[in-house]
């Protein structure tokens, strides 16, 4: 009697064993199917998500392999035009779309885009450059304010101390003093023009020596009747602003 047990799927040798007559059982593995040629074998298992798609070669044109020769040391400009052109040139200056920080005019990526598409710049590229660009100007106006603000703070200091040390100088006579300062400002500065000259003069001489810079000339304007500007029935015209700052010439 034979075993009416069926023999395991895929198994050759309970294939072969098997009686006369028997059919032969499915073949289902993916590796089998495909070695057996059988068309109902099941689809092979999807790529893993990510790998690359397999490609026909005969599918992906004539041109998909093509690849971009740099022009040799005696190419035209026509030959570096294509070549630029290829790698991704725009067409003008114009095609440039360079990124311009807020309040900017525009002006400076206008000016620099005739430039760049002259070396062959590509857009990208030039994308990238008007970033760092950007990155650059900021880093360097934030370092500019950043040291004015200590070269301000500095001078602040220095001009308090300076103060202290000439109002303890002057002693009694400090408020007349400073009186013949303030009275060779106004005479030769405009009311409001004079903050910003003293301030100029100050940034350059510091605060006691601007301070006694005015105080001479007031001291001297006092001294020759500022006020009046050449004295009451002297019979001289008005004094120019040289004549009261170095004298009559001779």
């Amino acid at each position: 009697m034979t075993d009416p047990t069926p023999a395991p799927a895929g198994d050759p040798a309970a294939a072969a064993a098997a009686p006369a007559g028997t059919p032969a059982p499915a073949v289902t593995t993916v590796a089998g199917a495909l070695l057996a040629g059988d068309p109902a074998a099941p689809a092979a298992a999807p790529a893993a998500e990510g790998a690359p798609a397999a490609v026909d070669p005969a599918a992906a044109g004539e041109g998909a392999a093509e690849s971009i020769a740099l022009p040799g040391k005696d190419a035209t400009p026509e030959q570096w035009a294509e070549f630029y052109a290829k790698v991704g040139r725009p067409e003008s200056p114009d095609g440039y779309e360079m990124e311009v920080p807020d309040g900017d005019d525009g002006a400076f990526a206008k000016q620099v885009a005739p430039l760049l598409h002259k070396a062959g710049i590509t857009g990208e590229q030039a994308k990238v450059l008007s970033q760092g660009w950007n990155q650059m100007k900021v880093e360097a106006e934030a370092a500019i304010a950043e040291a004015d603000r200590a070269e301000i703070a500095r001078m602040d200091t220095q001009n308090k101390a300076e103060a202290a040390a000439l109002k303890n100088e002057w002693g009694a006579n400090h408020d007349a003093n400073m009186h013949f300062a303030k009275l060779a400002t106004q005479q030769f500065f405009p009311a409001e023009q004079a903050g910003a000259a003293i301030s100029a003069l100050e940034s350059v001489l510091g605060y006691r020596k601007t301070i006694e810079f005015l105080h001479g000339i007031g001291k001297g304007l006092g001294e020759h009747d500022a006020a009046g500007l050449g004295g009451a029935g002297s019979g001289a015209g008005p004094k120019t602003a040289a004549e009261r700052l170095y004298g009559a010439s001779s």
